[in-house]
């Protein structure tokens, strides 16, 4: 309770040089003779006592500081003697004081309580509140995993407070997310990969704390491998065969570049990453092999098909009695070009305006324009000739 003690005050003496106007001086002779009155060495107090701060609030497991003043009538007076602390509900907190006026106080748990300072029989409080405690730290657990591309894993946070405590938090309190596309999500926790591969970070918010964790992902097994190949292959040509990889978790990835090809009889055709190149007239076996599994298609090398002709010159112009030689180039399958000018057949739809022979020479007959035929089958082209005068 707030409380001063009074004593009788002792007559001053009489005379100007015993008059006693100084506040200060009075109060320390009170002091003085109140000491010296209290048969049992006991301090008496004159003056208030208060604490500063008159309320205070801390989180369980953090420390606060209070100070007791003692003033008389707003004047500051020094602490005659030590303060003693205590503290209505000690459930909640402790304190402990520093001989020097000062205590701090350390929150145990959350509520409210009151704070006592205690100089001689003159009393002060302070009201406390202990809030709940800070949290200090934030933790992925387990930190890493590794799962397989399909399966799922599970991942919790763990919230660490000032008062030494730890708690495995509800996921749906949490703020969840991951590096990268190809999740699946609870938004508690719980990460499922699909058709990815690799090392992802997992993040975990709470209170404006971030906290991470490693997702490893490592591929789903293999469950099947498919061949794609060229119905056929022709002699110096080169062609394209794939393969691809099918997974558990429903992923499929080309594994033309890794897997392992081979040729039955390289003397047929040859292969290397998946190309393959025909060497001669015959038929074997194409194979590749990718994480235990292989695959085979039968492939026939046969002789290079014409598939286009190309005239030269494209369109022809000579004058009447004339001549003009023409050549034919023509193109295969298996990408070569060749000179079929002597396997060419030749015909003119106007013999009146121009003619050609059997080597593809053109001989102008009259000014006009007519159309030339070559044949190199399974291919025909035809040609605008134009005679001049």
């Amino acid at each position: 309770m707030w409380g001063r003690a009074h004593l009788p005050r002792p007559a001053a003496p009489t005379g100007p040089r015993f008059a006693v106007r100084s506040r200060a001086v009075r109060h320390v002779a009170i002091v003085a003779l109140l000491a010296a009155a209290c048969g049992d060495g006991a301090v008496a107090v004159v003056g208030t006592l208060s604490i500063d701060p008159p309320a205070l609030a801390i989180a369980a497991g953090a420390d606060g500081a209070v100070t007791a003043h003692l003033a008389d009538q707003g004047t500051p007076l020094a602490l005659p003697g030590p303060v003693t602390w205590t503290v209505r509900d000690p459930r909640l907190a402790t304190v402990e004081g520093d001989g020097a006026g000062g205590a701090i106080i350390r929150g145990l748990a959350q509520g409210s309580t009151v704070i006592t300072a205690a100089l001689g029989d003159v009393t002060a409080t302070s009201a406390l509140t202990v809030t709940p405690p800070r949290l200090v730290a934030l933790t992925v657990a387990p930190p890493s995993q590794t799962v397989e591309s399909g399966d799922c894993a599970q991942f919790t946070a763990v919230a660490a407070f000032g008062d030494g405590t730890t708690v495995t938090l509800d996921g749906a309190e949490v703020g969840w997310g991951i590096s990268a596309q190809g999740f699946s999500e609870d938004g508690r926790g719980g990460f499922c990969p699909f058709g990815v591969r690799g090392s992802f970070t997992v993040f975990a918010g709470y209170r404006a704390q971030l906290a991470r964790g490693t997702l490893d992902v490592t591929q789903a097994p293999l469950t099947e491998l498919t061949l794609f190949a060229p119905p056929v292959a022709v002699v110096d040509g080169d062609h394209v065969a794939s393969a691809v990889a099918s997974y558990a978790d429903g992923a499929g990835e080309d594994v033309t570049a890794a897997a392992a090809w081979a040729s039955s009889d390289p003397a047929v055709f040859t292969v290397a990453g998946g190309r393959v190149h025909g060497v001669a007239l015959g038929a074997a076996t194409l194979s590749v092999t990718f994480g235990g599994l292989t695959r085979t298609a039968e492939l026939e090398v046969h002789a290079p098909t014409l598939v286009d002709l190309a005239v030269e010159p494209p369109s022809p112009t000579l004058g009447v009695g004339g001549h003009l030689a023409l050549l034919v180039r023509g193109s295969y399958d298996n990408g070569a070009t060749a000179d079929v000018t002597a396997a060419a057949t030749w015909s003119s739809f106007d013999d009146a305006v121009v003619t050609v022979d059997a080597t593809g020479q053109l001989t102008g007959v009259r000014a006009g324009s007519a159309f030339v035929r070559v044949d190199v089958p399974p291919v025909s082209r035809l040609i605008a000739v134009t005679v001049t005068p």
